[in-house]
């Protein structure tokens, strides 16, 4: 019985990584004996994998570090998209959710006073012609005094239309006096 109490310290320490090297070894002796309590099976198969390899030393490559640290960037880097995506498809949903409530509160639970069609506010028909003509005789006015200040743009374009015979002169002027050059042999005058 002293015997396994002695056992399972060692293998606590071994399991914390303060065992001694002659520790390990006590630990591989113990194990390579064939009878070996039922709760001890499970270390018994690790140790004997242990032996098996400590006859044969593992080639570690130089670059392991440098691909380790890479692939745990890459798992990084693909986490933090997967965030940020997720936040720039959660944020659209609520703004595609807010824009119909807007439109079905604006549009769908409108009240049935406020139609298209207005209601008849006057009784006397005539009354009802008075105030029509009145508000349209004000909008008329409104609309003059605005296309009044417009008159100088009315000048300015009659203007143009005035000078613009003037640009086909200019124009034919210059071709005239290009062709005044020309010599009637065929030789260019100079001046």
């Amino acid at each position: 019985m002293e015997k396994l109490e002695h056992i399972k310290q060692l293998l606590q320490r071994f399991y914390e990584g303060e065992s001694t090297l002659a520790e390990e070894q006590e630990l591989l002796d113990y194990f390579s004996q064939e009878p070996v309590p039922d709760e001890f099976l499970p270390e018994k198969e690790l140790f004997e994998a242990l032996q098996l390899a400590s006859g044969k030393p593992v080639d570690v490559p130089g670059s392991l570090n440098e691909r380790i640290l890479s692939a745990i960037d890459e798992v990084d880097d693909k986490e933090a998209r997967v965030r940020r995506v997720s936040w720039l498809s959660l944020s659209g949903l609520a703004a595609g959710l807010l824009v119909l409530l807007g439109i079905y509160f604006m549009f769908l639970r409108e009240e049935p006073s406020s139609n298209l069609i207005a209601e008849d506010t006057y009784e006397n028909p005539m009354v009802a012609y008075r105030e029509a003509k009145k508000a349209l005789s004000f909008v008329s006015y409104k609309f003059s005094q605005g296309t009044g200040e417009l008159q100088p743009l009315k000048e300015v374009n009659e203007t143009m239309q005035t000078i613009q015979p003037i640009t086909k002169i200019s124009s034919g002027s210059k071709q005239l006096q290009l062709l005044g050059k020309f010599d009637v042999s065929g030789e260019t005058r100079t001046q």
